[in-house]
């Protein structure tokens, strides 16, 4: 039977945990492209007062804001608690 020390035990769960956030920047790449297809295909002309056309760019720049976040997060060595917070955050968002 192995025994694994903490530090090991943390490096794994790390691991998971950006595995994780690999699997929400790959559900925000499918949500904007499908955001960006429906813009793209959206009936014209557009008037400036289009709520609905409006809110689909509000949703496409929160997610690629939240893309950011998680490309940056990804890119740096960071605490566990980090890709936790920022898995609770998705989730509270979905």
């Amino acid at each position: 039977m192995e025994t694994f020390t903490p530090a090991v035990e943390e490096a794994q769960d790390i691991e998971l945990l950006k595995s994780m956030c690999r699997m929400i920047e790959d559900h925000l790449f499918v949500a904007r492209n499908r955001l960006n297809e429906e813009i793209r295909n959206y009936p014209t002309p557009i008037p400036r007062c289009d709520a609905q056309f409006n809110h689909l760019y509000e949703r496409r720049a929160g997610i690629v804001r939240d893309l950011d976040e998680v490309a940056a997060l990804l890119a740096t060595d960071s605490p566990r608690e980090d890709y936790a917070d920022l898995i609770r955050r998705h989730l509270a968002r979905a």
